[in-house]
């Protein structure tokens, strides 16, 4: 089969979208699918320091900070009429196209190629990847005027441009069904969350991330892993990590790591020293080996995004066998459903201070919990997930019906 994956995010912003198309990337063309990236070239990054493959595509792009902060968005009719995408097109026809954002790119682009494309027998599938409704703050318009706008374009959108639509999990399904409006009749949604290499997680060396450190053996380690930005509700670890302090918890060191917008992470920093925290240690954005080897420092993730639709981060942490504590929200809540492998807590510092005390203090529960956290891992393999996805392409190309589709697998 052959795939033609379109985005509006791409290196040096690194997302679940990456992620997700990463993956997933990864795992077709081991199958022997072959796979087509199409995403925007930011105008700041230098691409030596990364391997882009010959089937990656950057179109050039502009910086759109005002749509959300890193973001640059493809200049879309440099890949229409003729030009690169129309020559490989042409020698290379896909059999889906699938996009993956809602802009430039991953909307417009990828509708154009449906329509050209689509009497040829291309097919074309979208994953909703973020609940925007929840994001709409950072665009310049009053949110009186974008909710009910997303809500009325959403189903229009969806029947006009998708021949199969993905949601990452049960609850964004549901959000789309019932906040959106994306009801049957508009189009059926299937459930793909992405998968993860649940082996490599195994991999990380926990020790080498405390000597860099300073950590001593006997001290917990208490991370949020993820990207830095407002919607991410990362004050919330911060005042967390405050609670703990004054409570009187000494021996545990906090860690922060990910990127995000300069401004909001040292207002966090200030933040921080404000409240009695500033020895958190800030690693940055981790990647490859450093980025295993902090799950295995960890003795506990903090989770606290309530706009969530996935949430890969917790499927990591599950499967580097470190239990969370984690707002109730969608993602969460569909992944480590019954409190499996976490303890939910509500939005609040010092409900999470309490369910994190909670997990320190208790060896029993702890230890369960870690086995709950790899099992749930077991069922989120990138092999399993990539499973299913063919099915969606499978289905929307007429070659099986929905009654064919393989069940998602839930750990019991």
């Amino acid at each position: 089969m052959r795939i033609a994956m379109f985005q509006d995010t791409y290196w040096p912003k690194i997302d679940g979208v990456n992620t997700s198309v990463e993956l997933f990337t990864k795992e077709l063309r081991k199958r022997g699918h072959e796979v087509m990236i199409i995403a925007p070239k930011h105008p700041d990054a230098d691409y030596s320091e990364i391997d882009l493959d010959d089937d990656t595509y950057l179109l050039p792009a502009i910086k759109a900070e005002l749509v959300y902060p890193g973001t640059a968005l493809g200049k879309f009719w440099q890949g229409m009429g003729r030009g690169v995408l129309a020559d490989l097109f042409a020698k290379r026809r896909p059999d889906i196209l699938h996009s993956h954002t809602e802009f430039t790119l991953g909307l417009w682009l990828a509708s154009y190629w449906r329509t050209k494309l689509g009497p040829l027998g291309t097919r074309r599938v979208h994953t909703y990847h973020t609940l925007w409704t929840e994001y709409l703050f950072y665009l310049p318009i009053p949110e009186a005027v974008s909710q009910p706008l997303v809500r009325y374009l959403a189903p229009r959108v969806t029947r006009k441009r998708f021949d199969g639509v993905i949601a990452p999990t049960e609850k964004m399904k549901e959000a789309l069904v019932s906040d959106w409006g994306i009801t049957p009749e508009w189009a059926a949604i299937d459930v793909v969350p992405t998968g993860i290499n649940v082996s490599a997680m195994q991999n990380g060396d926990g020790g080498r991330f405390r000597a860099r450190y300073g950590i001593k053996d006997d001290e917990n380690v208490i991370l949020y892993l993820g990207r830095i930005g407002t919607e991410k509700n990362v004050e919330l670890v911060i005042k967390t990590f405050a609670e703990l302090r004054r409570r009187g918890e000494t021996n545990v060191r906090f860690v922060v790591a990910g990127g995000g917008p300069e401004a909001y992470v040292d207002k966090l920093k200030k933040q921080a020293a404000e409240m009695g925290v500033g020895d958190i240690i800030w690693t940055g954005f981790v990647r490859g080996q450093d980025w295993l080897d902090t799950y295995a420092a960890a003795d506990l993730c903090l989770f606290p995004s309530v706009t969530e639709t996935q949430g890969l981060v917790v499927v990591e942490a599950l499967a580097a066998g470190v239990p969370l504590v984690s707002v109730e929200a969608m993602g969460p809540a569909s992944t480590m459903k019954g409190e499996r492998g976490c303890l939910f807590a509500d939005n609040d510092a010092n409900a999470f201070a309490t369910a994190t005390q909670r997990l320190l203090r208790d060896e029993v529960l702890y230890e369960r919990k870690k086995r709950e956290a790899l099992d749930i891992a077991k069922h989120s393999s990138i092999e399993q997930r990539t499973d299913e996805l063919l099915a969606t392409y499978e289905r929307v190309l007429g070659l099986r019906t929905t009654t064919d589709r393989p069940a998602l697998r839930r750990a019991v």
